[in-house]
């Protein structure tokens, strides 16, 4: 069953987003970091929408959209300056090519600088345990069927070029590789799906 998260999902979600992301920058800041500041600013977003796979009271995969993702960033930026500061900061103690890291992500997370915000997935995970059930799509699919019941058109998301897994997973969940993006070190593909009613 696919549900939209609250509260009482929160927890799982960031520890799934740890387990199944963790090489990611945000992953590496800790899963109380995610539960606090990202999760957290997600459920109470105008911009921001995360939904979970649910079997019966686990959380087996999520998947969080932006609908624009700027102003979603800036939300979760004003809201949570004083977390993303202690976070950040504990971290770069402990090793300082997390400052470097952190530009980069955020870099990321702002993406390009184009005058038309578009939809966008942030993140897509699946646990060890439901993967291979179609989860990923049905997650996508339900993403998809709410960004055209709120009007819009297109989606995009990106992954790092080197990962085939991900390509492959939104390439078969009718996405098309788009361009590609450089922030600091790592390229990113970008992809996006065109939205109409025949879509879900």
């Amino acid at each position: 069953m696919i549900a939209e998260m609250n509260p009482g999902h929160i927890k799982q979600v960031a520890a799934l987003h740890c387990q199944a992301l963790p090489s990611d920058f945000l992953p590496s800041l800790g899963s109380g970091f995610l539960e606090r500041v990202l999760y957290k600013s997600s459920l109470h977003s105008e911009y921001g929408k995360t939904f979970v796979f649910l079997e019966g009271e686990t959380v087996g995969g999520f998947i969080t959209i932006a609908l624009d993702n700027r102003q979603f960033l800036k939300g979760v930026l004003r809201a949570n300056i004083h977390w993303i500061a202690w976070y950040g900061l504990t971290k770069a103690l402990w090793n300082l090519t997390r400052l470097k890291e952190a530009w980069d992500a955020l870099l990321n997370l702002v993406g390009s600088r184009e005058n038309v915000a578009f939809p966008e997935i942030v993140v897509v995970a699946v646990g060890k345990d439901f993967r291979q059930r179609g989860v990923a799509g049905e997650l996508i699919e339900t993403a998809m069927e709410y960004l055209m019941a709120k009007g819009l058109s297109r989606c995009r998301t990106k992954t790092l070029s080197q990962n085939l897994a991900a390509l492959s997973m939104y390439e078969s969940a009718g996405f098309s590789r788009s361009h590609l993006e450089r922030r600091g070190k790592k390229e990113y593909t970008v992809l996006e799906r065109e939205l109409s009613s025949g879509d879900g």
